[in-house]
């Protein structure tokens, strides 16, 4: 099955008030889990609002600093991408139309919808993901890698942090979308392993 591993990272915790800035999509497939995972191909770029202004929490906003600084330092040195390219800065309303096209290079049927795969992708990712134009449909099923890693006397849904351990990875989450894109196919594939 070929599910994409998206990951955001944002300006806090309500789309309604808080921007996207980084936005990662990684291609796998369950039935072949032998491909490196830096082989998958990958969609990745920043986002800065036309109008210049981010809006969103200060914990967030000093969270996400280097993200900040890494805008800032390709839109000095290349300005907003007119074409898309692995790591530019776009514009919120570039962001559907090539994320469609490059979904399309893929092999990706868009009037059927997406799976998405992603720790709280369902419940957060998502309501983000629908606020930006021009986006493509996701299936309301998704892949969680907690579900494979919760345990029956758990009180929570595990974090991606106790996942990791409980699969035996090693590494933390840096909150970089592309990294934790990575993060999360490394427990899905863990997960599948040993299921026939």
């Amino acid at each position: 099955m070929k599910y994409l591993s998206i990951d955001l990272e944002t300006t806090g915790l309500d789309p309604e008030s808080s921007n996207v800035i980084e936005f990662a999509a990684i291609l796998d497939d369950t039935a072949h889990p032998e491909v490196p995972h830096l082989d998958l191909k990958c969609f990745h770029c920043y986002l800065a609002p036309p109008e210049g202004g981010y809006r969103g929490s200060p914990v967030a906003l000093g969270m996400n600093g280097a993200i900040f600084k890494k805008i800032g330092n390709i839109l000095k040195s290349e300005g907003a991408a007119s074409t898309y390219s692995l790591g530019c800065v776009l514009s919120p309303d570039r962001l559907g139309k090539w994320f469609k096209d490059w979904l399309k290079e893929q092999g990706f049927d868009l009037k059927r919808g997406i799976t998405g795969a992603g720790k709280n992708f369902g419940t957060f990712d998502l309501q983000f993901i629908k606020r930006l134009p021009g986006m493509p449909r996701f299936h309301h099923r998704v892949l969680d890698p907690a579900m494979f890693y919760v345990n029956a006397l758990d009180g929570e849904i595990p974090s991606l942090e106790t996942c990791m351990a409980r699969a035996g990875l090693i590494g933390k989450i840096e909150h970089r979308a592309i990294d934790d894109a990575i993060v999360v196919i490394q427990l899905i594939r863990r997960a599948f392993e040993n299921t026939p």
